[in-house]
């Protein structure tokens, strides 16, 4: 794979070379981070840089597809370039939206449990101590765990904690599925307009957006290609690109439709965990002070 992908890069630095003030361009009027494949690509042109094409591997495929599927001196070039930046900047995006709601939430209750354990907590186990009181087992694990906020490395691991666990429920719950399959169609699109052999197109849609190859045209469950994308293909280039367009808008509503519901979810949770933890620290904080009531009555 990485041998048809270099040959088809190697075309494009050929064939594209006075682009790469286009490009550059297009590089500079994104985020520093976003921006730095694109001025690789840039560069590779500018300096007709041949063993780039032998070094590239399918991480940057997506990239360069825009390239690939474009004529010289194409007119629908910066267009192309213009879609491939942005559907790589909302595929970066696109997961860290859903855990932005539940991650604030999450970081005003360490902060709030920070205080408590510098300000509140201090006093509360003074006074246990000097009533000599006999702490329950849930007092001692909560007046533990305020302490090991109070040290500083506590919030640290707890936020981190947090966000693996998000995490794990963002890829579990994501569209991840779906957007796969709609970057997979769409770039199969825009190849298959371009006029590329149509196992070619496959094999370089599959790698851009991280699928192997032979899953995305084999039987499996795992494959982003469907009957109707295996049909689209049949018919004359443009006509398959109209096709594989439609299909990829398709894909895009789900993956929308699964973002919207994976936020539905976390964020309730989070709201749910959180009331919990506080309510039980204060009933751990309450529950000696109750007993000390009740042996004074």
């Amino acid at each position: 794979m990485t041998s048809l992908l270099s040959s088809y890069v190697l075309q494009a630095i050929s064939r594209h070379h006075s682009a790469a003030r286009l490009v550059r361009a297009l590089a500079e009027d994104m985020p520093a981070a976003r921006g730095r494949p694109w001025q690789a690509i840039a560069d590779a042109l500018d300096s007709n840089d041949v063993d780039m094409a032998k070094r590239i591997d399918a991480p940057d495929a997506q990239y360069w597809l825009p390239l690939i599927a474009s004529r010289r001196n194409d007119p629908q070039m910066l267009s192309r370039l213009v879609r491939a930046a942005g559907q790589r900047m909302q595929q970066a995006s696109g997961g860290w939206a859903a855990l932005a709601y539940p991650l604030v939430i999450v970081g005003f209750s360490i902060v709030v449990m920070i205080i408590l354990s510098v300000l509140v907590m201090p006093v509360f186990s003074d006074m246990f101590t000097d009533f000599g009181l006999e702490l329950p087992a849930a007092t001692r694990a909560v007046i533990g765990f305020m302490g090991f906020l109070a040290t500083g490395w506590g919030p640290l691991l707890v936020a981190l904690g947090v966000i693996a666990v998000g995490r794990w429920i963002l890829i579990t719950r994501s569209p991840r599925g779906p957007g796969i399959a709609e970057g997979f169609t769409r770039n199969l699109a825009m190849l298959a307009e371009a006029g590329l052999p149509q196992q070619d197109a496959i094999a370089l849609a599959a790698t851009a957006v991280g699928v192997p190859p032979a899953a995305a045209a084999s039987g499996n469950r795992h494959r982003p290609i469907e009957v109707v994308v295996d049909m689209a293909l049949h018919h004359e280039a443009k006509a398959s690109a109209i096709l594989l367009s439609a299909i990829a808008d398709c894909h895009a509503d789900r993956a929308r439709s699964s973002l919207w519901s994976t936020q539905w979810l976390i964020g309730p949770v989070a709201i749910g965990v959180v009331g919990l933890l506080v309510g039980l620290i204060m009933i751990a904080l309450f529950m000696p002070l109750v007993r000390l009531v009740s042996g004074l009555s």
